[in-house]
């Protein structure tokens, strides 16, 4: 072989090995590269839906409070999850409506039938103002105070006649504790479906009532006074019919990277409706309804230990009930923020902390109010989506992301937080989008998905 002859096969070897290393490295970035997205059609585009206008909508912008830290803590955060983002979720998801009625002409009425269903005397009403509805138990050291536009309402019993009767017997095992709350508020019909469907639960608390009548979490069951029962809901936050090309893709998908994160915040259910004439299953992947303190619902039931003397819900001492109703489907769809840009608004200081608990041995005192505290540097361990449903009457149902972590405070002590980012991209909201996609069922005119 020639001096030519060789660095021609030399030239030309080099270039099928060139090729050869360019295919073998595109199959194996087609192997271990992450999948893309999978979004049914009506997740594609935001529909901006809930409003006709733009500026409606960016009215309602959330602004959710923060806690205050001491004068000298440090924002200094360290990611340490595993990728800074949640895996095939799609970017653009439900919001809500609020089903805000109004007052009603008859507000006093059903306050009347509300009391009545918890053992007060509907004619005793006392009108402390305008805005509220009074009833008094004396036998039983028992307030209730209505709201007359909203109903919502809060029920109190005299801190010392529980620990009196806390002191003579024990308080409900936490199962028992879900029963009985969970049966009050039914029989007086104070729970929708939200509340009672097979995706929502509830998470107990043990009370100790400190002697100012204060409430702290209490170490076990036999150290506590109460057992509060928290009442949480879920609503969808992404719908896939079945009748979609690669439906079951993406139910697929959405099953392995989102159900098996964080089993108490993401649940799939199925329904099934009517769709042009036809009988098909939605599935649906709903998140939480959280609220201003992510250990505290809007909807709380304190039981306690047996109450011989009374006739009725012997058991319940304190109910704290605010429930906004949510319309059952979606006005519309938004596009949101990464995970990436929430984490990086809470490195800015644009995020909410809303909760920063002490950990001793590990657990924390979640009941006992905030006290300001310095911290020194903060560890992002997860984030994820749910919904926030504020204490004041809002219009949309919004989603939010919640971060949370460790920190260390500054006498080296450990503690867990968590910090709320809102997690709609407000900067692309536009006017809205008419959709043709509609799904019918038997009770429901139109539901935009």
């Amino acid at each position: 072989m020639t001096l030519t002859e060789a660095a021609y096969w030399s030239k030309r070897f080099g270039v099928i090995v060139g090729v050869v290393v360019v295919i073998i490295f595109g199959v194996l970035m087609l192997l271990f590269s992450k999948p893309k997205n999978v979004a049914p059609p009506e997740y594609l585009t935001a529909n901006c839906a809930c409003t006709a206008n733009k500026e409606d909508f960016l009215s309602e912008e959330l602004n959710i409070g923060s806690l205050e830290l001491g004068a000298d803590s440090e924002l200094v955060f360290q990611v340490e999850t595993a990728s800074g983002q949640i895996d095939a979720l799609p970017n653009i998801i439900n919001v809500y409506e609020f089903d805000n009625k109004g007052q009603s002409l008859s507000s006093q009425l059903q306050a009347a039938e509300i009391a009545n269903n918890l053992g007060f005397n509907p004619e005793g009403v006392i009108r402390k103002n305008e805005q509220t509805y009074v009833w008094l138990d004396t036998s039983r050291h028992r307030t209730l105070e209505v709201d007359a536009r909203t109903l919502n309402f809060i029920l109190t019993t005299d801190t010392d006649y529980i620990r009196d009767i806390s002191s003579k017997a024990s308080v409900p095992s936490d199962s028992e504790a879900i029963s009985l709350a969970t049966n009050v508020l039914r029989q007086a019909n104070l729970l929708d479906s939200n509340y009672t469907d097979s995706t929502s639960y509830k998470e107990v608390y043990k009370i100790d009532i400190n002697p100012d009548g204060s409430y702290s979490e209490a170490a076990s069951t036999n150290d506590a006074d109460l057992i509060r029962v928290d009442f949480y809901r879920r609503k969808p936050m992404i719908n896939i019919r079945e009748n979609i090309e690669n439906s079951e893709e993406m139910v697929s998908t959405l099953e392995k990277s989102i159900l098996s994160t964080e089993d108490d915040i993401f649940k799939k259910s199925e329904e099934e409706v009517t769709y042009e004439g036809e009988r098909i299953n939605i599935y649906n992947f709903s998140t939480l309804v959280l609220h201003e303190s992510p250990v505290k619902t809007n909807i709380s039931v304190y039981v306690g230990a047996k109450d011989e003397n009374a006739q009725e819900m012997q058991n319940i001492y304190r109910i704290e009930y605010t429930n906004w109703p949510i319309k059952e489907y979606p006005c519309g769809t938004y596009e949101l923020i990464s995970p990436s840009e929430a984490i990086q608004k809470i490195q800015e200081g644009e995020g909410s902390l809303v909760s920063l608990i002490p950990l001793e041995n590990g657990e924390g005192d979640k009941v006992s109010p905030y006290q300001t505290r310095t911290v020194t540097n903060f560890f992002i361990h997860n984030i994820y989506i749910t919904y926030y449903e504020p204490e004041e009457e809002a219009n949309f149902l919004q989603p939010i992301y919640v971060v949370v972590g460790s920190a260390y405070l500054e006498n080296e002590e450990k503690a867990g937080f968590t910090f709320y980012v809102p997690a709609v991209n407000y900067e692309l909201v536009t006017d809205a989008i008419e959709s043709a996609e509609t799904i019918n069922d038997e009770t429901t005119n139109t539901t935009d998905l």
